[in-house]
């Protein structure tokens, strides 16, 4: 346990041993991640089970005993987590949680307590209502009702919202375009509203990092979308790393996008999968030594030979350019 001391946060993966996790949490803060756990092979039924038999299942215990434990972040995998919600709301010390397929009772409870907690960090992946009782609508007001609040008033710095419509929550999205505190924001695969209704872009991207990668045709990046993000990025000195793999963003809008990246300090850039073809792929390489990336993501954009070797000539004169990935151009 000594070397523990070492580090300020202790991760623990499948770690039920609350022995160990008591004398850990009495000097670290502790990052537990576990998933769904099995109930175990169904019986024929040929036994009764005993009603007069009221031991607790170890796993309640379990989770009876995390809010004495100094946790500080919670990722949950898989499943319905049942156990877990009724725990959050008792983690004073909880300022991140990562839900990740998560078949969640009830979405609104879910948001209520999110309302209701100190979190700075929020990364819901593929997050389901099930059983399915609240209508698109009804999620709709409880996000732009409860996590806009969060947004306004709490130090949020990181959020990841994947797999999410985010199209009708335009009251969320103007809370967290606006934050002050924001530093990362993932919305991959997620479908976004139309920036210029919240006047997105009207001044520099504050954030860090900002993530808009779609796998799903149906998530792919509007223009006026892209457009707006374009203003929004020119001239910002914040951003760190910018993604926009598989939005086969075309020739027109990427001309646009690689203006906003010269006038910006962007280091990390992924453009893979958008239809950039020989043309557009010139059109980035000629621009390389007036931007400030060090890292360029081109995999998948259809690039032959031609395209290839122009880019390669500029990227020799561009020494800044540590990171430059070109694969799967068939």
């Amino acid at each position: 346990m000594r070397i523990l001391a070492y580090y300020p946060t202790v991760y623990m993966l499948e770690l039920f041993d609350l022995d160990f996790l008591q004398r850990a949490s009495a000097a670290w803060n502790i990052a537990m991640t576990f998933f769904r756990q099995d109930d175990g092979d169904e019986e024929d039924g040929d036994e009764e089970e005993d009603d007069d038999d009221c031991t607790p299942d170890p796993l309640d215990v379990w989770f009876a005993a995390l809010p004495a434990l100094r946790i500080s972040v919670v990722t949950y995998q898989n499943g319905n987590p049942c156990n877990l919600m009724t725990v959050l709301p008792n983690l004073p010390h909880l300022r991140t949680l990562n839900l990740t397929d998560a078949d969640e009772p009830s979405i609104a409870a879910l948001f209520d307590i999110i309302g209701s907690s100190k979190l700075t960090s929020i990364i819901f992946t593929k997050v389901d209502d099930h059983p399915p009782r609240l209508t698109y609508v009804v999620i709709t007001t409880a996000m732009d009702k409860t996590l806009a609040k969060q947004f306004k008033q709490k130090p949020v710095v990181s959020v990841a919202l994947r797999h999410w419509d985010l199209r009708g929550d335009t009251t969320f999205f103007a809370a967290l375009s606006s934050s002050k505190t924001l530093k990362k924001l993932d919305l991959s695969d997620s479908k976004i509203p139309p920036l210029d209704s919240i006047r997105f872009g009207v001044s520099p991207v504050t954030m860090s990092h900002l993530d808009l990668d779609c796998v799903w045709n149906d998530c792919n990046l509007r223009p006026v979308v892209v457009l707006a993000l374009a203003q929004g990025i020119a001239h910002s000195t914040c951003l760190q790393f910018l993604s926009f793999g598989w939005n086969l963003i075309g020739p027109k809008l990427i001309k646009k996008l690689i203006h906003a990246i010269v006038h910006s300090n962007v280091p990390e850039l992924n453009l893979d999968a958008n239809d950039l073809e020989d043309a557009r792929c010139i059109v980035v390489a000629k621009c390389l030594r007036q931007t400030k990336l060090t890292k360029l993501e081109l995999a998948t954009n259809a690039i032959t030979v031609v395209g290839a070797l122009e880019l390669a000539a500029e990227a020799t004169t561009f020494p800044q350019l540590r990171n430059l990935t070109h694969r799967q151009q068939n």
